[in-house]
């Protein structure tokens, strides 16, 4: 069965349509997500490297630009793997 997941806060939040499972094979890190430059170096690396930059990691809201981590408590609050970024 799908699961639909509220992204994003105010105006700017969006639904995604989660099949079946696809939330369990994120949380064992099976997954990845990420912005369109994670999507090229993934590509060009043959998947074998998942990473963002810095400033197209904050536009996701999901990264403190403080620490240069992604953000543990708001990440746990919208229930989005720290293993799918």
């Amino acid at each position: 069965m799908a699961e639909v997941v509220r992204v994003g806060l105010g105006e700017r939040a969006y639904d995604i349509v989660i099949g079946s499972g696809v939330r369990e094979r994120a949380e064992r890190g099976e997954l990845c997500a990420g912005t369109v430059d994670s999507w090229l170096i993934w590509n060009l690396t043959g998947g074998k490297v998942h990473v963002t930059d810095h400033s197209n990691a904050s536009r996701t809201m999901l990264f403190n630009i403080h620490t240069l981590q992604w953000d543990e408590e708001l990440c746990r609050a919208l229930e989005i793997p720290l293993s799918l970024l």
